[in-house]
Formats: structure tokens, sequence, C-alpha cells
């Protein structure tokens, strides 16, 4: 079997798995434990897509710290998520859509990490989706 063919099986049963299990939690992904980090994030979504859309510096703002402005060099986190809202155009399905692709590829990484050990592929894919959705249920449970 070529080296791709490998790789587009487990992704695609990944892919297949967490989005049955993905939309169950789709209003509740974005929103964080703490809403004050929500508002934080979305904020820094937006405008990097802003900035992007009206060819502005994205890591720049003078609506804070105003008229002097900040960097926001610190935001790098929510630079890509930022990108995706370009096209988008709404912070909070951004945010989901990069969760969503986290979960899928942190759940092929497993995957593949896995496969060291174990040869059984269903073991694999079992020890993939419990170690994503493990840490995300720990984090929200907290």
């Amino acid at each position: 079997m070529l080296n791709w063919e490998k790789n587009a099986i487990p992704i695609a049963l990944l892919l297949i798995l967490v989005s049955t299990i993905f939309p169950f939690r789709w209003g509740e992904i974005a929103f964080y434990n703490d809403r004050v980090d929500l508002l934080g994030t979305t904020w820094s979504v937006s405008h990097v897509s802003n900035a992007i859309r009206e060819g502005h510096n994205p890591w720049f703002t003078n609506q804070m710290l105003a008229p002097d402005g900040i960097s926001l060099l610190s935001h790098t986190s929510v630079f890509i998520i930022g990108l995706f809202d370009v096209f988008i155009q709404n912070p909070v399905s951004s945010i989901n859509l990069v969760l969503f692709l986290n979960f899928v590829f942190l759940a092929w990484g497993f995957y593949k990490l896995s496969s060291i050990w174990i040869n059984e592929p269903w073991m694999q894919l079992c020890i993939a989706v419990m170690s994503v959705f493990t840490a995300y249920y720990q984090a929200k449970l907290s």
C-alpha cells in the first residue's frame, strides 16, 4: 500500500468520527469556561480579519491604549483563526472550525503515535479518539 493510502484511510475515519461528535458540541466549543477569555479571543480574531480585509497592519491597533496604540504580537495564537475569518466573517464559527481541524489532526497524530506500539488499527483509532476528546472534556469540566 502506498504511503498516502495508509494515511488517507485513518484521516478519513477520524474526520467522519469527529464530524459526528462535533455538531453536538458546536455551541459550546468556542465558549470557554471564562466569558472574558471568549470576548478577548473573538475580538482578536475579528480585529485580525478586519485589518487584513482593510489593508491595515493586523499586529497593531489604536483601539487600545489610545492614541498611541498597542502591538498585538502577543496575540499570535489567533492569527491563523483570523485568516480563516477573512473568508468566513464570523469569529465564533472561525474559532470552531480551527478547533474542529485541531481535533482531527491531533487524533491523526495520536493514531500515528499509537501505531508504534500497537498493530491493531481499530485499537489505534480508539486511542486517538479517547486521547483527543478526554483532554477536551477535562479542560471543559474543570
